[in-house]
């Protein structure tokens, strides 16, 4: 029992730090390039991959998180079986990387006109099929290594992928200024191709012969998924653009940029725990998805592990909100303390839903999980969201955001309770009910008019907060012998 939750924490702690020295190192690359290339060669650069990215979803079919089941389940098998499931999946990524390149060259000169209103920009976009190429290929080594659950590899592969991007891009840049930016584009995209694709390759991974269109007929469940994946991404984006222009129609550009800055906070700060879902829980899951029993046991070890860990970085967001906006931003950006005081209440419910979330996809369930993650989710978002700044501003917004995630977490565990026979343990779901009443309990005494009276009774509840979740984890994971043992070494 132990070992299990010993295993998971080993993947989050992994994908975890990887993601504070990406972070680091993104905030270094974003300072050196808006000083080589400035503000309009960084939105030259905005325009190019944001234009692209709608054709690498669109090529790529989804297979990334598709074929990471479909390797994982494999796994199970005999070598044959991994050598079929490899081959049918390595020749529906053939047929992408084409399908990309032809796509991107075919619609260079409208990308141009969309993108700067003229044709000046054709033959660069004909030059950035080569970034499609190599993205898909990215994608296409990273779902082998995540299938195999290569997870040290993969944490070494983003961090060099980071260093050398920021390399690759500052040389391109002081050498040729905005003249750089399709360069650096290209050899970026190159650079971290290689580096995944190379101990891919000495995996010496077994293989059998088979033709694309037989892989392709083969392949058309795991294809079918990942275009269900890929329309609901396309959904959640679209809704994302009429919340956006719904607040500058009731209110204004800024207030986007005030709501943005908050979810972008908050985000990062549980971004170190949801790194390791889809690198390690997901593939965990899709190997075990078709025994209840263990799929039961290992969606509530992660939710418990995500649960000890989410609860006290989310607890520190809401005490020192005000000094984190004075580091990360400037005064200007004070007025959104509240709404991220409110977005961690909401993280902590999106902490609880996810895992559960993950089943319907991990099955291969596709009409449950476009309904549930395509279709109800984001209805919700643009509904409730809408309704709570209509009528609220940015406050009603991130309230909004709160009950939004709350009966997406009701509905999404009935649901699978019914469809799948999964079950939350008792403790675990009045564990987190304390722990969000706790929280309000912690914003609601954080706006008391006595400062020091206020800080004090937010240490005290944060301090209950540090010490339960520690225990909390200790007994799970043993968290107080690993630190120890860290700070001894």
């Amino acid at each position: 029992m132990a070992s299990s939750y010993k295993e998971i924490f080993k993947g989050t702690a992994i994908f975890g730090g990887t993601q504070i020295i990406q972070v680091l190192v993104g905030l270094i690359r974003l300072k050196l390039v808006s000083i080589l290339i400035g503000a309009k060669g960084m939105g030259i650069n905005s325009l190019y991959t944001s234009s692209l990215v709608f054709i690498q979803n669109f090529a790529g079919l989804g297979l990334k998180d598709s074929s990471v089941r479909n390797i994982s389940i494999a796994t199970s098998g005999d070598e044959k079986l991994i050598a079929h499931r490899l081959t049918v999946i390595n020749n529906c990524f053939y047929f992408s990387y084409g399908l990309g390149v032809v796509i991107t060259l075919l619609l260079s000169p409208i990308l141009s006109m969309l993108s700067f209103k003229c044709y000046d920009y054709t033959i660069n976009y004909g030059f950035l099929s080569l970034y499609v190429l190599f993205q898909l290929q990215f994608q296409h080594y990273i779902a082998i290594l995540q299938g195999f659950r290569k997870l040290k590899t993969l944490a070494i592969i983003s961090i060099t992928n980071s260093i050398l991007g920021l390399v690759v891009s500052a040389g391109l840049y002081y050498l040729w200024g905005v003249d750089g930016i399709v360069p650096n584009i290209i050899i970026t995209s190159l650079v971290c191709m290689v580096c995944v694709r190379i101990p891919v390759q000495r995996m010496k991974l077994p293989s059998t012969k088979l033709s694309i269109k037989e892989s392709l007929r083969e392949g058309k469940d795991m294809v079918s998924m990942g275009i269900v994946l890929t329309i609901s991404v396309l959904i959640g984006t679209g809704v994302n653009y009429f919340i956006n222009t719904i607040i500058t129609r009731f209110g204004n550009v800024e207030d986007i940029g005030f709501f943005q800055a908050a979810v972008n906070i908050t985000t990062q700060s549980v971004s170190l725990i949801f790194a390791a879902m889809t690198a390690d829980y997901y593939p965990r899951l899709a190997k075990v998805c078709d025994n209840r029993e263990e799929m039961i046991s290992t969606v509530n070890k992660q939710s418990e592990v995500l649960f000890g860990l989410g609860t006290p970085i989310l607890a520190l967001m809401i005490v020192f909100s005000n000094l984190i906006i004075k580091i990360l931003l400037t005064n200007e950006f004070l007025v959104i303390v509240s709404v991220i005081k409110l977005l961690c209440v909401g993280s902590l419910m999106q902490i609880f839903s996810y895992p559960i979330g993950h089943i319907s996809f991990a099955k291969g369930d596709k009409k449950f999980f476009f309904f549930y993650e395509g279709i109800l989710s984001s209805f919700l978002r643009l509904i409730l969201y809408s309704i709570g700044y209509i009528y609220g501003g940015l406050i009603g917004l991130a309230l909004s955001v709160n009950v939004t995630n709350l009966l997406y977490s009701i509905m999404i565990l009935f649901a699978t309770k019914r469809r799948y026979q999964y079950r939350i343990g008792t403790r675990l779901l009045l564990q987190y009910i304390c722990v969000v009443f706790l929280f309000y309990v912690l914003i609601i005494v954080s706006f008391q008019e006595n400062i020091m009276v206020s800080f004090l009774l937010q240490i005290i509840i944060l301090s209950l907060l540090l010490i339960y979740s520690i225990k909390y984890l200790d007994d799970r994971i043993g968290i107080v012998d690993f630190i120890k043992n860290k700070i001894r070494k």
